[in-house]
């Protein structure tokens, strides 16, 4: 079981004090923390201690003590001399609500969603004021009703655009995961979520991937196949718990024909065969439309198709010249750049599929004329 540092320091103080109580008020002036948080911690606390076959004992008036076996406190304080902490980020703890309410086939009572990430009630309605702004930019809400609890209201395909995009936003070596060797894993949420993720679906997953997109014409960059890795992971999950995404026939029939749609139908039959699931053709083309909308590393495309595209490009950079009375230099690898970029990005609005960049705002005020 893992402890999040300030269930440690309060255990660590319980030991000190040993055979003599300690008053609630007492710890929380020691930790410089308030009573209800020392209160909000004792769950946990008694969790762990009673893995160790000892009690949390409390006197009116007088306050806590632990109590048990000396064999098994010596237990205990080896361990808590040991043991590493784990504290969730703010980001990881998004993660984990949002996981929780699209997991979630009833409304989710805040109190055991606070508890779920270890803060309060009131910090909880915090972040998910924060959440709401950014659930609104992918066509989702929260529906929050006293005495009821909280839900998330969309698609399926926008849950899981969200909670994926969620993730992928906040990479970093410390929070949600590490990138190693061209992996990654999961650090603090995979210690205390274990039915959160499967490694070695993950590791599978990229994998396959690796294996079946090599026949595309293009590459993907690395934090295209991560996004698209971890869309298949909770793809997997979601079918598994019976939640299909839903596309209309104008999206399917804009990509049925397309050579990605070839390529993530056999990757979806493979899929199924590991996994036991099956990929209807809605979440065929759902893969399909991520793998249109995956940012590029090169392009060895020379189709008819693309050679159209690269005229229109071409055509666009005259008219940005003409606009601007600036003349852009290398032609050619301008034109191929805004291939890569602006092809992916084209099929990801066709596909309404929401698009965030963290620069917007700075490009905004820097170059007003784009707007």
């Amino acid at each position: 079981m893992l402890l999040s540092t300030r269930e440690k320091e309060m255990i660590a103080l319980l030991i000190k004090y040993h055979g003599q109580y300690i008053t609630i008020h007492d710890i929380a002036q020691q930790l410089a923390v308030s009573s209800r948080t020392i209160h909000r911690e004792l769950k946990g606390v008694e969790a762990y201690l009673t893995s160790f076959s000892l009690t949390l004992e409390r006197a009116n008036k007088k306050g806590l003590r632990i109590a048990g076996e000396d064999s098994d406190l010596n237990d205990l304080k080896q361990s808590i001399a040991q043991h590493q902490t784990i504290d969730l980020s703010v980001e990881e703890q998004k993660v984990i609500i949002i996981y929780a309410l699209i997991q979630a086939k009833e409304p989710v009572k805040q109190y055991s969603l606070a508890q779920e990430i270890g803060v309060s009630v009131q910090t909880l309605a915090k972040m998910l004021d924060d959440l709401e702004l950014d659930l609104n930019k992918y066509q989702l809400s929260l529906s929050r009703k006293r005495g009821e609890g909280i839900y998330l209201v969309g698609t399926e395909s926008k849950k899981r655009e969200f909670l994926s995009q969620l993730m992928v936003n906040n990479l970093n070596s410390t929070s949600v995961y590490s990138v190693i060797e061209n992996h990654f894993v999961f650090h603090s949420l995979n210690q205390i979520h274990k039915d959160f993720v499967d490694l070695e679906r993950i590791f599978n997953v990229e994998r396959l991937l690796m294996d079946y997109l090599s026949a595309l014409p293009y590459q993907l960059t690395e934090s295209s196949y991560l996004t698209l890795t971890v869309h298949i992971v909770l793809s997997i999950s979601r079918i598994k718990n019976g939640e299909y995404v839903a596309l209309n026939d104008d999206i399917y029939d804009s990509v049925q024909n397309t050579f990605e749609h070839k390529v993530a139908s056999e990757l979806a039959d493979k899929l199924g065969q590991i996994y036991d699931v099956t990929f209807n053709q809605a979440e065929i083309a759902f893969i399909t439309i991520h793998l249109r909308g995956a940012k590029r590393k090169n392009l060895n495309d020379t189709s008819l198709n693309n050679r159209c595209e690269e005229n229109k490009i071409k055509a666009f950079v005259k008219k940005v010249e003409m606009i601007s009375g600036m003349t852009f230099a290398d032609l050619d690898t301008l034109v191929d750049g805004l291939t890569l970029h602006l092809n992916p990005a084209i099929n990801r609005l066709q596909a309404n599929i929401e698009t965030y960049n963290p620069l917007t705002d700075m490009i905004k005020f820097k170059y007003p004329k784009t707007v």
